[in-house]
């Protein structure tokens, strides 16, 4: 399900369960002004959207996250939840 904003496309979406009172969510965005794919990490707090989540393109996230995997966000392909 993608969700359309005057700023991006939502066109995929995964939620981390971390065990606390924040949605931790990752989202595959389109970007309108740039039409740059990125990965949105973001959160939402008593099912508020809490502004100013960093966006940045998917390399960029990975190379300082230095996750396990290496295309650990390629999952994000379909809207997940």
């Amino acid at each position: 399900m993608a969700e359309k904003t005057p700023y991006a496309d939502r066109l995929a979406r995964a939620t981390l369960d971390f065990g606390n009172r924040y949605e931790h969510v990752l989202e595959r965005i389109h970007v309108h002004e740039t039409g740059d794919e990125e990965i949105r990490w973001c959160y939402y707090k008593n099912g508020g959207f809490v502004v100013r989540p960093p966006d940045l393109p998917e390399d960029d996230l990975l190379r300082r996250s230095r996750p396990r995997s290496p295309r650990v966000c390629s999952a994000l392909g379909s809207d997940s939840g």
